[in-house]
């Protein structure tokens, strides 16, 4: 099953100092999850040049092993992202997707 993540940071004013110092254990997940085929893209959301949260999209087998990746997250943990929003999502066949450029 496919989900997007819409993790949003929180507005204490600490979380940038949270993210910054966070950012290598939060991208050992990451690529760990890229390798395993579960997170397929990502990355920050930035509104007038600062972050604010994070975009993501896994393909996992259901809801509950998303909601697991997603609490072990440090960002999570620490408080760096403290509303998500998750949202099944259909998605064609990458190989269909590619015959419509030609």
């Amino acid at each position: 099953m496919n989900f997007l993540v819409v993790a949003h940071d929180s507005a204490d004013g600490d979380t940038l100092a949270k993210r910054a110092s966070l950012r290598d254990e939060h991208q050992k997940g990451v690529i760990s999850y890229v390798q395993s085929n579960k997170l397929l893209d990502g990355g920050v959301i930035i509104v007038t040049g600062n972050p604010v949260g994070s975009a993501l999209l896994f393909d996992v087998p259901d809801r509950k092993t998303l909601d697991a990746i997603i609490a072990a997250d440090p960002y999570m943990k620490a408080g760096v992202w403290d509303r998500i929003e998750i949202y099944e999502l259909a998605r064609p066949d990458p190989a269909a997707m590619r015959s419509l450029k030609d």
